[in-house]
């Protein structure tokens, strides 16, 4: 995966790892997995801790409701349209009418337009998502 870049016996104190995550950022803020125990195993470190994110949003960004099954791999995400209305969210400060889907526009946040990423605009409503 290679998420992380670890220098290992800093100052020459053995064991002593410094742990640099990789930041993926854009007009959003940014995101980053701050652990992962795949990444941290491929560098020789073994704790029993499987995954930490971290993440940091502007004004007017919403991120998407996503689901995936245990490690990251995106054939193996899903996701929820945000504005659906039988998910019963009620978005403090979001401004718009819900026009079917995910899409931003017409939304905003305190005078912001919404912010979503070409992948959370995508998602369907959950009747369309999940067949009960």
């Amino acid at each position: 995966m290679g998420q992380i870049r670890v220098e290992k016996n800093v100052g020459g104190i053995e064991g002593l790892c410094v742990i640099t995550p990789a930041v993926h950022g854009d007009a959003r803020g940014y995101f980053m997995e701050i652990y992962s125990q795949r990444d941290m195993e491929e560098n020789g470190i073994d704790i029993n801790f499987v995954k930490d994110n971290q993440s940091m949003s502007v004004k007017g960004v919403l991120r998407g409701l996503h689901f995936q099954k245990n490690f990251y791999h995106a054939n193996d995400e899903g996701g929820l349209a945000w504005s659906a209305p039988e998910i019963g969210i009620q978005w403090p400060k979001v401004e718009g009418a819900y026009q079917g889907t995910a899409s931003a526009k017409g939304y905003s946040v305190d005078g912001v337009a919404l912010n979503l990423s070409d992948k959370d605009q995508k998602w369907l409503g959950l009747k369309d998502t999940f067949k009960f």
